[in-house]
């Protein structure tokens, strides 16, 4: 891991975000597009913040986000994916964290690399 991801890690494990999301869509996640959904999502009263970052696929050209959410216990994968305006099936993980500090790692893992895309509402 880098020195930046592992110091915005240890900045967002002690924040209480209570779930975890991947979110792989069928169309192609531009910095913009990625900005969009998450401002959509933070202005949900369930939603008290988020952090997301987008990183890159291995096999192809496409991008994913991982997206960190403290929100209370109404939300779920079906309610996230109309929030964001998207199928269902495009968020293809969903779990309540158990682990404040490993998926904080995780999600910064390539914070700073020129393919990542990150921000916090």
């Amino acid at each position: 891991m880098n020195l930046v991801g592992k110091q915005y890690g240890d900045w967002l494990s002690p924040m209480g975000f209570n779930y975890i999301v991947t979110i792989r869509p069928h169309f192609r996640i531009s910095d913009w597009k990625s900005d969009k959904m998450m401002k959509r999502v933070s202005k949900y009263r369930c939603v008290d913040f988020l952090f997301y970052a987008v990183e890159k696929d291995r096999i192809d050209n496409m991008r994913h986000i991982h997206l960190l959410l403290k929100g209370d216990e109404t939300i779920n994968r079906e309610k996230l994916a109309n929030m964001i305006g998207i199928n269902k099936k495009a968020v293809s993980y969903f779990q309540e964290v158990i682990n404040p500090e490993a998926v904080s790692y995780y999600c910064t893992k390539h914070i700073s690399y020129s393919f990542s895309h990150h921000n916090f509402y």
